[in-house]
């Protein structure tokens, strides 16, 4: 138990939204090819399970109906100007 309880609490939980150079400029998720406007970049805690923690960085990505989606960053590309 020692060791689980020193591995979570080893995990620091940082996590919010962090600048990007492509805040505000149309982009396009390149698994689906769903595009729209890079609208925020969060830091996230993805997994505290195992020796190591996972973090993620996670776009926000406002699509043409208006609704705001969720994609990995590195799934996220520029799109053609």
């Amino acid at each position: 138990m020692e060791a689980r309880e020193s591995t979570y609490l080893s995990c620091p939980e940082s996590f919010g939204h962090v600048r990007h150079e492509w805040e505000g400029q149309h982009v396009i998720d390149a698994r689906t090819g769903a595009d729209g406007v890079f609208m925020a970049l969060r830091h996230e805690l993805g997994s505290t399970a195992g020796p190591t923690c996972q973090h993620t960085d996670t776009a926000y990505i406002r699509g043409r109906d208006a609704r705001e989606f969720a994609v990995p960053l590195e799934c996220v590309r520029l799109a053609a100007q």
